[in-house]
């Protein structure tokens, strides 16, 4: 997550696989690899922050991994207001060809509630 702290949406992506999907909370899923450099651009363009992981559990089923990991995350938004979340994941790697592991899926959601509108 270091790659988020420093704004580089490419880096953060490096680790995906050409058709990796990711499943952010809220949202339609997001294919491919150009559109997951897209999401993170668009979480790093909010504000200045970071996220830190905390991976709870590992299993590896032949070529392929799943981590179980918890996180939080704060941003201070370019208004000044700070959003602050946490919540827990599921990351799928799995092996390639070439030996390197590399994500399929990513999937994470939050421990809060939903905002209620007034």
């Amino acid at each position: 997550m270091e790659a988020f702290s420093k704004g580089d949406a490419k880096a953060m992506s490096e680790g995906y696989a050409e058709d990796a999907i990711v499943l952010p909370p809220n949202t339609p899923e997001v294919k491919g690899k150009n559109a997951i450099v897209k999401l993170w651009q668009g979480f790093i363009d909010m504000g200045k922050g970071g996220v830190k992981l905390n991976t709870v559990e590992t299993n590896i089923f032949g070529d392929a991994a799943v981590f179980y990991q918890t996180y939080q995350f704060e941003v201070t938004m370019k208004d000044g207001n700070v959003i602050k979340d946490n919540g827990k994941a599921l990351v799928v790697y799995k092996e390639q060809k070439d030996g390197s592991w590399l994500i399929i899926y990513d999937i994470w959601n939050s421990n809060l509630p939903l905002p209620v509108s007034n």
